[in-house]
């Protein structure tokens, strides 16, 4: 797996670990993700074995535009909500990301609509 790959996939995990519960739906919801984008199984087995200890500063580097840095946070926003519970721990990750990748208070809001429309679809 390329390494722009493995960070986008730590940064979802990371997502569905931030509660520090990995639900049946988020597994579920990244592994499908990950697969559409290009991993294989036995990539996913290595990278979900355990939480990851990502602090994520590559996340600017992998996002390198305003649009992909928008998707990318749809997409994580999506991870946080698939099982129905957003945690604080989900939501303060989800704050610092949109702070540090330059996405606005509104834009974040948008997002989450959006995140919501994708998972009921």
């Amino acid at each position: 797996m390329d390494s722009n790959l493995k960070q986008k996939a730590l940064a979802l995990i990371q997502m569905a670990w931030a509660d520090k519960f990995w639900a049946p739906e988020e597994e579920k919801l990244v592994t499908s993700l990950l697969l559409k984008a290009g991993c294989q199984p036995e990539d996913l087995e290595d990278l979900a074995a355990r939480p990851p200890h990502s602090d994520l500063t590559e996340i600017e580097r992998i996002l390198p535009d305003h649009e992909s840095r928008l998707q990318g946070m749809r997409t994580m926003i999506a991870v946080a909500f698939c099982d129905g519970v957003l945690a604080g721990a989900e939501m303060d990750l989800i704050d610092k990301l949109a702070a540090r990748l330059g996405i606005t208070p509104a834009e974040l809001e948008t997002l989450r609509t959006e995140a919501l429309e994708m998972l009921k679809s």
